[in-house]
């Protein structure tokens, strides 16, 4: 797995095999990044269910000024840190070893600081509606980048502007939450 583009552009992530651990395919976050362009551009980045980090790390390398990646592994947090100081971003990123739900139960201040929310959770256990009922009680607004099964229930009372991104059996959805509208975002779908 390697960064896809911006400031470094090409160099490699590592990762390794650990129970649950399942990467957002190359394809899946060059659709991501595409339809974000240059929103990334000083924002302040939220990476829940971080795994290897290659979404906020993505964001880093395209001009994002902070992530936060919270991840509940040992094993796959030490993988975070080691991207981290590969990619030479000290300073740029902190990591909380802790479950993303009780991150956001406990630290909503701290939460509430991002601009945008990349949260993408474990397939098929039910973490896609308590984590978006989650960022929607934070103050403030952020954008969600949402990675879903498509079998996964959708959340009652999501804004109404949604687009979305289909690649097989995945889903992303983009959500303004807090209000206004989403923008500079366009719909693709693959």
């Amino acid at each position: 797995m390697r960064i896809i583009a911006g400031s470094r552009r090409g160099q490699r992530l590592h990762t390794g095999r650990a129970a649950g651990f399942r990467p957002t395919s190359d394809r899946v976050r060059e659709a991501i990044f595409s339809i974000l362009g240059d929103e990334l551009v000083g924002k302040r980045v939220l990476d829940l269910y971080a795994g290897s980090g290659a979404l906020g790390f993505e964001a880093l390398s395209r001009g994002a000024v902070e992530a936060l990646f919270v991840e509940k592994s040992r094993t796959i947090a030490s993988w975070i840190e080691r991207n981290g100081r590969a990619l030479r971003f000290e300073g740029s990123y902190a990591v909380r070893r802790r479950p993303a739900l009780a991150f956001l139960e406990s630290e909503p201040e701290e939460a509430a600081r991002f601009d945008l929310v990349f949260a993408d959770p474990p397939y098929g256990i039910g973490l896609v509606r308590p984590t978006v009922e989650g960022l929607l009680a934070l103050p403030g607004e952020r954008l969600l980048v949402l990675e879903r099964e498509k079998r996964e229930e959708t959340v009652p009372g999501l804004p109404e502007r949604r687009e979305a991104a289909r690649y097989g059996d995945t889903v992303i959805e983009f959500l303004l939450l807090g209000g206004g509208a989403g923008r500079g975002m366009k719909e693709e779908r693959a």
